[in-house]
């Protein structure tokens, strides 16, 4: 048995208890409560044990019914309780993973940049090669055409 088990037992035996010795009270009570009334005095000690015995049963089942209910009503907040703990867990195991995927994605985003830098670099590389290149063969098509040039007036003198 839990610990709440053995506790709800032990208050439901000291209910049973309170509700024992109120009825022995009550029992006297009802007794000269009855034997104040003339007809009913002969049978008074009968009429009040039925009574208080039927008063009896109904306030034992009354205090097993309550003490039940407050039970039953602990274990319910305590459901919601874990539920709600459970709801908080999954909560934050959602915005971790979200925090992983983007975590993820930020590295993969800077590695990309870093790939496409230096890509940029490596065009800005090869422009600059193309570009001493293209000088190059300019300067000799310049020379060639003075060249053709010194010729033709060579020729032409």
């Amino acid at each position: 048995m839990s610990g709440s088990e053995v506790a709800a037992k032990v208050l439901s035996l000291l209910a049973g208890g309170a509700v024992a010795a109120g009825t022995i009270l009550l029992q006297e009570i009802v007794q000269k409560a009855v034997a104040s009334i003339a007809f009913l005095a002969p049978f008074s000690a009968e009429i009040s044990s039925a009574l208080v015995a039927i008063l009896a049963g109904v306030l034992g089942l009354l205090t097993v019914y309550v003490i039940n209910g407050l039970r039953n009503e602990f274990a319910m907040r305590r459901k919601q309780d874990v539920d709600s703990e459970r709801r908080h867990t999954v909560e934050l195991l959602h915005m971790r993973r979200s925090y992983l995927v983007l975590d993820h994605a930020e590295d993969r985003i800077s590695d990309e940049i870093l790939r496409t830098k230096n890509f940029v670099e490596n065009i800005g590389s090869d422009l600059e090669e193309i570009q001493s290149e293209s000088k190059r063969s300019i300067d000799t098509y310049s020379a060639s055409i003075e060249h053709l040039e010194t010729l033709s007036l060579s020729l032409i003198r």
